[in-house]
């Protein structure tokens, strides 16, 4: 008995799965419109058509890394005001409209960048919710840089808030 009798005979489990699959739900060919029963070959005009089943419904590890740090971005973005408001209003002027015309230009990276990440994140992570399905075809770099660049962006903050305190 050949490799190939043992393929046919006995397909593996995604063989099956695919097969159950196109026996509930039909597909149709691309090219004529036929409906593809039995496999992949379309019997009205012959072609050739690609099928694979793919989980789609499930959130992966690749979504929750690009997720995450977007995240608690826009939560350490909230913090970040609440904590600068705080601060003015314990040692500032005694209004809150006066305190916020008082910013230094010294103080306006960090506050630019406070407003990046409360204004950004959300758009991001609205976007990434939306993408959320496709991204088992992304890039790793593409997940890897997504992940990253919040993390780039709060060390900036971080960086700049240090650097507010000691000037």
């Amino acid at each position: 008995m050949s490799t190939e009798e043992r393929t046919i005979r006995h397909p593996d489990r995604r063989t099956e799965l695919l097969l159950q699959f196109l026996a509930l739900n039909h597909p149709d060919c691309p090219g004529c419109g036929h409906q593809l029963n039995l496999g992949n070959i379309c019997p009205e005009c012959g072609a050739s058509v690609q099928l694979s089943l793919n989980p789609r419904d499930k959130l992966s590890f690749r979504w929750l890394f690009a997720f995450i740090p977007w995240l608690s971005l826009a939560g350490s973005g909230i913090l970040n005001w609440l904590l600068y408001i705080v601060t003015i209003l314990m040692v500032g002027p005694a209004s809150l409209a006066e305190s916020f015309s008082m910013i230094s230009p010294v103080q306006l990276p960090l506050a630019l960048s406070l407003e990046l990440m409360l204004l950004g994140s959300p758009f991001i992570i609205l976007l990434l919710w939306k993408k959320r399905l496709e991204m088992h075809d992304w890039k790793n770099s593409t997940i890897f840089l997504l992940g990253l660049a919040p993390l780039l962006g709060w060390a900036y903050n971080l960086v700049t808030a240090f650097w507010i305190i000691h000037v």
